[in-house]
């Protein structure tokens, strides 16, 4: 009889458990269903509410405050590594990588009847060496080897390793709207791994490495300052196509298109400009992001270009936070809050889409708001229009969007700018 009860008290203790874990694996499941319907039968795609990618920052809940405090004791209590051990150590895996950059171009001086001469460029550069489906690449930015006048002449860039060799790329493929250039080069070299720049946080120690006025294989270091800079006029260099993360590494000419690296040695960014009324740097400079960089580099290498997508609607530029909450936008997406969050990522209002676009196609209508595409909460017109444009044509990607104090989920295909 007491061996009956024990089999009886086991079977029911295994049966609770198994029944447990399939219930939150099926609350999970539900929460992240993001099935294709059609935005016409508005009744059938409605997100669960609040929908799973929209939460609060943690510090600016309560319970979020109280787990970095405990994060933050934890980390002065712990036998961890030091800021200044992290650095060295970041410093020597990513040192043999580096390389400083020359071009020379060949033009006239004077008029048709004097031979063409090569004259070395006023401005030089860095760059670093990543391995891609078992080649070697320098990676750089457009603008420090001339991209477009070098395209065909490879000859003309001369790549400085670490240790004193000097060596010349095989191949140039570059994109412009971005500023980033990839150098294939022969032979097998210490490379550098690229880091997750979408993990980067303000406030994060950097290290910034290139070759200031031509002082090769110089490093300074600093902070993350800011993230997501868009729309910028710095320089004469200003990409089209812009996500920058910002430092206050000091960094100057010669630093353009060396990496940005992180404390584990990994390249989370590409050095690209500096705000400065001089011309040299005063803390505030600017690099590409990694997810930027790769997603343009796996293009490059595949097909010797960029395509970029296109959703094919119009966006409000007077869209504001005021407008996001008196439509609700955010009781839909925090409960029971209809005030204003920061970070203010209010998504992307539609004024019209195009009846043959993807954005048309997909059934958006005027005044839907987008705020989520493809992984990321979007923070405004802008933010959405960068997210496009770097997402590759015949994509399918998954968006939430706003419509009438509802959240719809749903899926659109990006066509080809």
């Amino acid at each position: 009889m007491i061996f009956q009860y024990k089999q009886w008290s086991l079977f029911l203790l295994i049966a609770l458990f198994f029944f447990g874990t399939g219930l939150k694996e099926g609350v999970f499941l539900f929460a992240q269903d993001e099935s294709v319907q059609s935005p016409d039968n508005e009744s059938s795609n409605v997100s669960s509410n609040p929908h799973p990618i929209f939460v609060l920052p943690e510090e600016y809940t309560i319970s979020g405050r109280q787990n970095i405090s405990n994060r933050l004791r934890a980390v002065g209590a712990s036998n961890s590594i030091s800021v200044s051990e992290a650095l060295s150590l970041s410093i020597q895996l990513a040192r043999p990588a580096i390389v400083h950059i020359e071009t020379t171009s060949i033009h006239k001086p004077g008029g048709a009847a004097i031979r063409h001469v090569k004259e070395l460029n006023n401005e030089s550069g860095a760059g670093f060496i990543i391995e891609r489906l078992n080649k070697q690449y320098v990676v750089t930015n457009g603008h420090v080897i001339h991209a477009e006048e070098n395209i065909d002449t490879p000859q003309n860039v001369n790549i400085y390793l670490a240790d004193g060799r000097v060596i010349h790329p095989e191949k140039i493929l570059s994109d412009p709207a971005t500023d980033i250039a990839l150098l294939q080069i022969k032979g097998k070299y210490l490379a550098l791994d690229f880091g997750d720049s979408d993990a980067v946080r303000v406030g994060d120690f950097v290290l910034s490495a290139g070759s200031p006025f031509g002082l090769r294989n110089t490093f300074s270091s600093g902070i993350v300052s800011a993230k997501g800079r868009r729309n910028l006029q710095v320089g004469k260099t200003s990409s089209e196509i812009q996500d920058y993360i910002q430092t206050d590494a000091p960094i100057n000419p010669g630093n353009s298109g060396g990496p940005l690296i992180n404390l584990r040695g990994e390249a989370i960014g590409i050095n690209a400009a500096i705000a400065s009324n001089t011309g040299y740097g005063e803390g505030v400079s600017f690099a590409i992001p990694s997810k930027l960089a790769n997603a343009v580099i796996e293009q490059l290498i595949l097909s010797g270009k960029v395509e970029r997508g296109w959703l094919g609607a119009s966006f409000d530029a007077n869209y504001s936070t005021a407008d996001a909450a008196k439509l609700g936008v955010f009781a839909a997406v925090f409960t029971n809050r209809h005030t204003p969050v920061y970070p203010p990522r209010i998504g992307a209002r539609i004024l019209a889409p195009a009846p043959s676009s993807p954005a048309g196609k997909a059934g958006l209508h005027y005044g839907d708001v987008i705020l989520y595409f493809n992984g990321t909460v979007v923070e405004d017109k802008d933010h959405l229009v960068y997210l496009v444009r770097i997402t590759r044509p015949g994509m399918t990607v998954p968006i939430v969007y706003f419509r009438n104090g509802k959240l719809y989920d749903h899926k659109i295909t990006i066509g080809r700018k």
